[in-house]
């Protein structure tokens, strides 16, 4: 393997341990009535990462494979992610799409359906709650033509979503134009935050295209935020206190890119 790709994917390792750090539970407390030990100081949890390559924005928070692999499950969450090579598991959402539960639906004039159901209390790094209407937005976004972005919709196959609908804030409905083998996999349904960018989108798509909320800006759903982008250099991200799966073990974790 090329020493170049060896730094690649030894970046990639490195954040992996960091997301699986990050997520893990907290250590148990003492038992009512314990002694109690004097509380020193404690020292922030960081974790620095130098990667071999620069990665540019659009690849951490747009299309690219290679930001998305190693940044993005730090800062955002999907429907459904890949844990392990083809193991798909949820992650917003509370279970899969299961024909088995009834929420896989093939109808019989050969469409299809699914029902998701989410976790509460999901917000986004700014606080504001998270509502499948976000990820509506997402989809239809995502499905206009004048939007540049348009990478992942041939893999998510959003071109067979013909109708999407969020019939409360935690409830999510796709009607397919016809069967979709991997629609369990909700690839290209990632949440987008309709309180940041659906203003902007309705008034200026061209706008919405450059807005800063794709890099230096971003508002996601993991468990670490965004406090600061310096383009070629470095990203430094915070823990995220009211992420829904609990508070972060890490302080913090800052990205450097290294050129050699």
């Amino acid at each position: 393997m090329p020493d170049r790709m060896r730094r690649v994917h030894g970046a990639m390792l490195l954040l992996v341990l960091a997301v699986a750090a990050a997520c893990a539970p907290a250590a148990p407390e003492k038992a009512a009535g314990a002694l109690a030990e004097p509380q020193q100081p404690r020292a922030p949890k960081v974790v620095t990462v130098a990667f071999g390559r620069l990665v540019t924005a659009v690849e951490v928070f747009g299309g690219g494979v290679t930001g998305r692999q190693s940044i993005m499950p730090l800062i955002h969450n999907l429907v459904v992610y890949e844990r392990n090579y083809q193991e798909w598991v949820p992650q917003l959402a509370l279970e899969k799409a299961s024909v088995d539960r009834g929420t896989w639906k093939i109808n019989p004039d050969g469409t299809m359906e699914m029902t998701w159901k989410f976790h509460p209390n999901i917000r986004w790094h700014d606080g504001t709650p998270f509502s499948t209407e976000d990820i509506v937005f997402a989809v239809n976004l995502r499905k206009d033509p004048e939007m540049a972005s348009q990478s992942g919709i041939a893999q998510g196959r959003l071109d067979l979503i013909d109708r999407i609908s969020a019939p409360d804030p935690l409830t999510l409905v796709t009607h397919w134009s016809e069967p979709y083998v991997d629609a369990d996999r909700a690839r290209s349904m990632e949440p987008i935050p309709r309180h940041i960018l659906q203003e902007v989108y309705q008034r200026d798509k061209r706008a919405a295209q450059t807005s800063s909320y794709w890099n230096a800006d971003f508002v996601g759903l993991g468990p670490y935020k965004v406090v600061n982008w310096e383009s070629g250099i470095q990203v430094e991200l915070a823990r995220f206190d009211q992420y829904f799966l609990g508070v972060p073990k890490l302080d913090s974790v800052l990205v450097k890119w290294v050129q050699r």
